[in-house]
């Protein structure tokens, strides 16, 4: 903010002893003198003050300007990061001392300068324009809104609604269903299949270049749904299947009672959200330009934002590194042994390259199986569930139902249970080479992986 009320007041006193001491123009009415002084100082403040909202008779003008939060959390305004000349228009914790960007509307598309301004335009949709009025962005609004309203609310959303229409429900857009690299409690990451959206997080290019990054986090709908972590089109990390509770592949150190991570999956939503369990705490969820993944949480203290959880973390958490049916086990290498090991049943693809640290090939099943004709399954326990892109799952069934399902079906290679809540009911069964395995000392599920006859007494 360049200006505020408090200082359009000092001018309005300013104003009045200038214009009634020097002016030769006024001669000693003072209503004239106050009224030109009004004029003048309404016009500062409705280029100056900040905003909660903004309808279609006022603009948000690049260093004149900016909208508040009703509670002071959150700003919206333009801004430049770090030593970049670029100027975008984002949205950035008011009450923290470093500032910390949030949303960016025009990451692809910055002004060279500081001519910006975002207004509505006359059927209602929200734009930026340049000082050539060419459009850098906009809300792509499939229908006009009458009386528009836009508003930043107090959890960090953007929002555009009809005037007189405060319901949540019925606004026509909202910056949350367009994430830039911040996940914030109550913004939600997935798909919304009634409405058509899928919402992703993208990491910045680097730290003074929020266009769009080489890192993406996505919710993937091949077999059970699961959150992935993208360099581009290779796939580096995955969170490990829902399991009632948390999310598998992700450990936490210490239980943290400030936050907690929700999946919800019903035919019209399936998607993953943030949720602040203490209103006073401001914890954020980030994608950095390098890749890691990031809960952060503000210290007031201290005045910094303190990494409470980081993933990718070690090498087992890079997807596969131990290729088809390997099992990575991280306390492995502490012991001066490979962090790769196959499951029993299965040996090296390639035991040279093995034995020199090469895993990405994988294992091979040692002895084939005999398709249901005495067929059965070795239980691993405390693992990060496999790669579910080729499974199947079913809510409602048993363990017992599960094991005889995939016992049945040739291609079965892998069953588990769905949901610890309920004993492990429900079933997921895999149908292809097993990848991106890994032993956790806590916190990991139980996998019954087929194997053969003759390996079921070899196997502990």
């Amino acid at each position: 903010m360049l200006c505020n009320v408090l200082h359009c007041k000092k001018m309005l006193y300013e104003c009045f002893y200038i214009m009634k001491q020097k002016s030769p123009l006024i001669t000693g009415d003072e209503t004239a003198v106050v009224l030109i002084c009004f004029i003048l100082i309404f016009i500062l403040i409705t280029t100056c003050d900040a905003l909660n909202a903004i309808s279609s008779n006022r603009i948000i003008q690049d260093g004149f300007s900016t909208i508040e939060s009703a509670g002071g959390i959150f700003e919206l305004g333009f801004f430049s990061p770090l030593r970049s000349k670029k100027r975008y228009l984002g949205i950035w914790y008011k009450k923290i001392s470093i500032r910390t960007i949030i949303w960016v509307a025009n990451r692809d598309a910055p002004l060279r300068d500081t001519s910006g301004i975002m207004r509505f335009d006359e059927n209602g949709v929200l734009v930026l324009v340049d000082s050539t009025n060419s459009i850098k962005w906009s809300t792509n609004l499939l229908k006009s809104v009458a009386s528009p309203v836009a508003e930043l609310l107090d959890n960090g959303n953007f929002v555009v609604r009809n005037e007189n229409d405060t319901r949540l429900k019925n606004i026509v857009w909202q910056s949350f269903d367009h994430p830039a690299d911040n996940l914030l409690s109550g913004m939600r990451v997935g798909w919304d299949l009634q409405k058509g959206l899928y919402r992703y997080l993208s990491s910045w290019k680097s730290s003074e270049d929020p266009s769009l990054g080489t890192y993406k986090i996505s919710l993937n709908l091949d077999g059970y749904p699961q959150v992935l972590l993208w360099k581009g089109s290779v796939l580096q990390f995955r969170f490990g299947p829902w399991d009632g509770i948390q999310f598998s592949g992700v450990s936490f150190d210490v239980p943290d009672t400030h936050f907690a991570v929700n999946f919800l999956i019903d035919p019209n939503k399936i998607s993953f959200n943030l949720e602040i369990q203490n209103a006073s705490t401001d914890t954020r969820v980030m994608l950095t330009p390098d890749g890691d993944i990031q809960v952060l949480r503000w210290i007031n203290q201290t005045r910094e934002w303190k990494i409470y959880l980081t993933a990718p973390r070690d090498d087992c958490d890079h997807y596969s590194v131990c290729g088809g049916y390997g099992n990575c086990n991280i306390t492995r290498s502490l012991s001066g042994h490979a962090v790769c090991g196959c499951l029993k049943g299965y040996k090296p693809r390639y035991v040279e390259k093995w034995r020199v640290g090469e895993w990405s090939n994988g294992c091979i099943r040692k002895t084939q199986l005999a398709c249901g004709s005495g067929d059965g399954f070795v239980k691993y326990s405390g693992l990060k569930l496999p790669d579910t892109q080729n499974s199947w799952f079913n809510h409602s069934l048993s363990h017992e139902e599960c094991k005889s399902f995939c016992l049945k079906n040739c291609s079965c290679t892998a069953y588990a249970g769905l949901d610890v809540r309920k004993g492990g009911i429900g079933c997921m069964l895999w149908f292809s080479e097993l990848l991106d395995i890994r032993d956790y000392s806590a916190n990991g599920l139980d996998l019954y992986v087929k194997v053969a006859a003759s390996e079921l007494g070899k196997a502990t």
